[in-house]
């Protein structure tokens, strides 16, 4: 929780996360449960939202398909939380399912289940996570949804996010990785977006972001303007 502490997030968002980094004893957390080793005293992991306010509503998607068929579900994180003026932030942390070489059903699916929710949301929206887009039609099916949602993708971060580049182009080309592509990724809805960047944490693979966002009262959907424009500076990582 260093890093926690030293920025002091209002919201973060971790995927393949223990249930137990909600006794953390500066936010109020939620977990959504993803898959638990299957032996006795097994770790328990799924994604955990954790929030300096309490939200208003909790709901955890977990995937129809499962990855290679049979092992885990992947499962998204739901969060709303009131804002001044009566709006209402819908803040979706994702983790999208990977393995799926030849097509992208099961991806499309996860991505349809998600965008549902979101369509019958009329506030700001802050949608990041583990996208797992380490190709171009994964990445277009991403795309699609924030361009129906009206989502602007965070694009001003430092080089260094984590993509699924397999260090050997044999490997690349067998699993049709286009090394380049970043699997961390951050949209947003009724937000300008201020500085984002990586921070330094070496004990995962995935790098940590961190995004100031500032609430556009312009921007909203509904056109209710807030007599206050909050600021929501988060961070987000994924630990592998």
């Amino acid at each position: 929780m260093t890093l926690i502490n030293r920025n002091k997030p209002d919201i973060v968002f971790l995927q393949e996360a223990h249930v137990d980094l909600l006794q953390n004893g500066e936010m109020a957390g939620y977990f959504a449960n993803g898959w638990k080793f299957p032996w006795p005293g097994g770790a328990t992991i799924g994604v955990v939202t954790l929030s300096r306010s309490a939200p208003v509503r909790v709901q955890s998607v977990p995937s129809k398909y499962r990855e290679f068929f049979v092992t885990s579900p992947k499962v998204s994180l739901v969060t709303e939380y009131l804002l001044p003026g009566g709006e209402r932030l819908m803040a979706v942390n994702i983790h999208l399912l990977n393995f799926e070489r030849w097509g992208t059903t099961r991806f499309r699916s996860q991505l349809d289940d998600l965008k549902s929710i979101m369509a019958d949301h009329t506030g700001p929206i802050i949608l990041a996570g583990d996208f797992n887009t380490w190709n171009r039609k994964r990445l277009g099916l991403v795309q699609k949804l924030a361009e129906d949602l009206g989502l602007k993708e965070v694009t001003d971060f430092p080089p260094g996010r984590k993509t699924g580049d397999m260090e050997f182009s044999a490997f690349n080309w067998l699993f049709g990785i286009h090394k380049d592509l970043p699997l961390d990724r951050v949209y947003c809805r009724g937000f300008k977006i201020h500085h984002p960047r990586l921070l330094p944490y070496e004990s995962s693979d995935h790098r940590p972001l961190l995004v100031e966002l500032i609430r556009d009262t312009k921007l909203s959907h509904d056109h209710r303007q807030s007599p206050i424009a909050p600021k929501f500076s988060w961070i987000y990582f994924s630990l592998i």
